[in-house]
């Protein structure tokens, strides 16, 4: 667990880090606040910290980054293990198509975001490169233009056994039964994708994708 600002309280065995460790220091975190809003601290600081950890970490060591609001249901082991032989893995919006019944989000938004996400992301504490590209895309588009940058030359780091809820994969044609194990048309879930919750709009998992045109 990184701490930033000096309020996270244990809750158990975990290893509690705080700034300045590695290459992160104060003064970095300051500029990282100095960008607007508190969510785009949170993303630019994101990759940032992933770095900082790594580099105390041996080579072989996996870290798995969720955004906030992502909630792990289930052992992350498919995600951790194509991160220990690919150096990173990467989770796939959905993990079918699309249906075309009016609603959003449909796959005209899937082509302008991207097949792959970065809410949750696992990388190899010896994949510099990669942790150096994540750092200079942080948040937004960009970042989302790297997934995809990534997923392309790296095919099989694409955690297919990895099942992430979100309202990506969330349609009235799936099934979610739970809450112990959570499924989703049998499978299990590894993570629910809550960090586009509004709490203007909490009925919807993302506000920013368009409003349903038809059947939520």
């Amino acid at each position: 667990m990184l701490d930033i600002d000096g309020t996270y309280l244990p809750a158990g065995p975990e290893h509690v880090l705080t700034a300045p460790t590695g290459d992160l220091t104060t003064a970095h975190v300051h500029r990282l606040a100095a960008l607007g809003t508190p969510a785009r601290t949170l993303e630019a600081l994101r990759p940032v910290a992933v770095q900082a950890v790594a580099a105390g970490l041996p080579a072989d060591a996996v870290l798995v980054s969720a955004r906030p609001g992502v909630l792990v249901t289930s052992d992350p082991a498919p995600l951790v293990q194509v991160a220990a032989v690919h150096a990173i893995a990467l989770v796939a919006r959905c993990d079918a198509a699309l249906p075309d019944d009016g609603a959003h989000p449909d796959r005209l938004d899937l082509a302008e975001r991207g097949a792959f996400g970065t809410a949750v992301v696992a990388v190899r504490a010896d994949a510099t490169d990669l942790l150096a590209e994540w750092a200079t895309a942080p948040g937004g588009p960009a970042e989302e233009r790297w997934a995809q940058a990534v997923a392309a030359r790296l095919p099989d780091a694409v955690a297919t056994g990895f099942l992430m809820l979100s309202a990506w994969n969330l349609d009235a044609h799936r099934r979610v039964s739970g809450p112990v194990p959570l499924l989703l048309d049998g499978r299990t879930v590894h993570a629910v994708d809550l960090s586009g919750v509004s709490v203007d709009e909490p009925w919807l998992l993302d506000p920013h994708l368009p409003a349903p045109l038809g059947p939520a």
